[in-house]
């Protein structure tokens, strides 16, 4: 039988405060995304991968900055606080070609 939501636990996730989002993301290494209430955006690479850039996009596909030879650090914080609130898209690429590009929502408060 399958239970409700209220029956899943998730072990080792922290509580979040109000106002933080958390975005996991299962693949190529780079396991989450979070939008503080302090304007920044974070990029934790729990598998160690080098990345080779990260680009922001806006919806309409502009690209608004890019950052290249990142290496192999376990987090990166980037700010968003002269972004408009709204939809970004990050996308990522590792040394070895891997790419994995995610949505983003940016709420600055």
């Amino acid at each position: 039988m399958l239970g409700t939501s209220i029956d899943i636990k998730y072990p080792g996730l922290n509580v979040l405060p109000p106002g933080v989002e958390r975005h996991v993301v299962n693949g190529g290494g780079l396991t989450a995304f979070q939008i503080f209430p302090d304007d920044e955006l974070e990029i934790i690479n729990d598998e160690l991968l080098v990345l080779e850039s990260a680009t922001l996009y806006d919806i309409n596909g502009r690209i608004l900055w890019t950052r290249n030879d990142l290496g192999g650090d376990s987090r990166y914080a980037y700010p968003t606080g002269l972004l408009a609130d709204g939809i970004y898209i990050l996308r990522l690429q590792t040394k070895d070609g891997a790419v994995k590009t995610e949505k983003i929502r940016v709420f600055n408060k």
